[in-house]
This record gives C-alpha cells, sequence and structure tokens, in this order.
C-alpha cells in the first residue's frame, strides 16, 4: 500500500484516519468503498492509484459526498 510506512504518523501528529480499501474477492474498490459506509464530506481526501476507470469512479463518489476535486489525487 503506497504510504503505508507514514499511515500512523499522519494519524498521530495529524489526526488523520486512513481508510485503506482494496479490490478482492471479485469485488471493485469502488463497490467495496460504497459497501463500507464511509461517509463523505468537505474534510475527506483520497490518494487513487490503479486503473483510470476505478479512479474515475471514486472521484465520482467523493465529488457527490462533498469532497472537493482538488482533495483527490490519482496516479494519471
Amino acid at each position: 500500500m503506497a504510504y503505508a510506512g507514514d499511515v500512523e504518523k499522519w494519524k498521530t501528529e495529524y489526526g488523520v484516519t486512513v481508510e485503506p480499501v482494496f479490490s478482492e474477492n471479485g469485488m471493485y474498490v469502488q463497490d467495496a468503498f460504497a459497501k463500507a459506509g464511509v461517509a463523505l464530506d468537505k474534510t475527506c481526501a483520497a490518494i487513487l492509484c490503479g486503473q483510470k476507470e476505478m479512479a474515475l469512479a471514486v472521484t465520482d463518489m467523493f465529488k457527490e459526498g462533498g469532497v472537493d476535486e482538488s482533495h483527490i489525487l490519482t496516479n494519471f
């Protein structure tokens, strides 16, 4: 996982909560994220890496949840 070594530091130093979501067991990331029921609002951000289709779908989910597009980073 990208930034795995930094997650605990972000939590203790900055109060950031990280919710890792991976595609597994035949479920796409966007479906797993929706199933997890994570509340989205303007305080959220995302770092997305993987297939463009997944990143676009999750970006749409975040934007619909009130997350500013400038808080969504992708690998493309």
